[in-house]
């Protein structure tokens, strides 16, 4: 399993950030800490990143049909998060 350095400080201000770069336009003040939104200041994980440079590298954006691996993910994610049986076609 790949090691993460959760202690990494990346700044992210002058990304257009909502989370850190619009704090004034928001609450009229910068010296807030911005825990106002689900946003990670966490580098994605390598196989996420190699898979949409793969994506971005293939050059066409258009739209695709999920695979079956997409539907598991799902309605796993449904059955242990709310012990919820979702079937795939209702997705």
């Amino acid at each position: 399993m790949a090691k993460y350095n959760f202690d990494e400080i990346i700044n992210r201000k002058g990304t257009n950030s909502i989370k850190w770069d619009h704090l004034d336009s928001r609450f009229g003040r910068e010296d807030l800490l911005p825990l106002w939104v689900a946003d990670m200041d966490f580098k994605c994980p390598p196989a996420v990143v190699e898979a949409m440079k793969n994506v971005a590298d293939h050059g066409i954006y258009g739209y695709v049909a999920p695979k079956e691996d997409y539907f598991r993910a799902v309605t796993g994610w449904m059955k242990r998060r709310f012990d919820w049986e979702v079937e795939s076609d209702w997705i």
